[in-house]
């Protein structure tokens, strides 16, 4: 997945490294050029241009994602908001069996804070000083390489069942209303609180069966506040 990319040459050559590790689905975030343009066709030959052809636009991160259940952002920047959390070895462990959205970033500023955010996970790649980012279809052909060659097909135990993060973002949503009905919002506490609480739930790979339990629970305590019971109210 692709994140506001400048060039289209390196669309294709991304098309090309995807097709090269039988990766099929490829797609594109805001694009700040024209995917399908002869210079991305140039870079992306032969079965490649199948892959090109494919190539979904879509006008959010969160709609990109929200089909998925586990999201990998690769940065070079790191700090207190982009801690690694995933080595490059680890990705086929990682995405075994799961619906797993490899995110990478602008070819001159890579990825936002909020883009970062959105996603399950972090992973840096390893480089010399001298030279230390990468080009943007050379990442992605070393994070698809590891996890062609190491990916055993075997789908790891409960991973059919992970709940897509766009039901980890409803849940999300939820979170904050019941936080607002709460009185934690007062201050910024409420924001402070979702802060924490969002990568931790996105981390966690959350099945549908524990994210229903979460929703159950938030429900029941804005039944309990009776903020549920106004909401319909209104509704009405």
């Amino acid at each position: 997945m692709l994140v506001g990319p400048l060039y289209a040459g390196n669309v294709g050559a991304v098309a090309r490294v995807a097709t090269n590790f039988d990766c099929a689905d490829v797609r594109v975030v805001t694009p700040a050029c024209d995917v399908r343009s002869p210079e991305a066709y140039r870079y992306g030959k032969g079965p490649a241009t199948a892959t090109l052809d494919a190539i979904r636009i879509e006008e959010s991160l969160a709609a990109a994602l929200a089909d998925c259940e586990l999201a990998v952002a690769f940065t070079r920047r790191t700090g207190a908001t982009r801690r690694p959390s995933v080595r490059v070895g680890g990705l086929a462990a990682l995405a075994s069996g799961a619906r797993t959205a490899f995110v990478f970033g602008r070819e001159d500023a890579g990825l936002t804070a909020a883009e970062l955010a959105a996603c399950t996970h972090v992973c840096t790649f390893a480089t010399g000083k001298a030279m230390p980012s990468l080009n943007l279809s050379h990442a992605v052909a070393v994070a698809l390489a590891h996890l062609f060659e190491s990916a055993s097909g075997a789908a790891s135990a409960g991973a059919a069942d992970l709940a897509p993060l766009g039901e980890v973002s409803t849940l999300l949503a939820h979170w904050k209303r019941t936080v607002a009905a709460i009185g934690l919002e007062e201050g910024g506490r409420g924001e402070r609180l979702l802060e924490k609480l969002r990568p931790v739930l996105q981390r966690a790979a959350l099945t549908k069966t524990e994210l229903a339990a979460f929703r159950a629970f938030l429900s029941k305590t804005e039944v309990a506040l009776g903020t549920r019971v106004n909401q319909r109210r209104k509704a009405r």
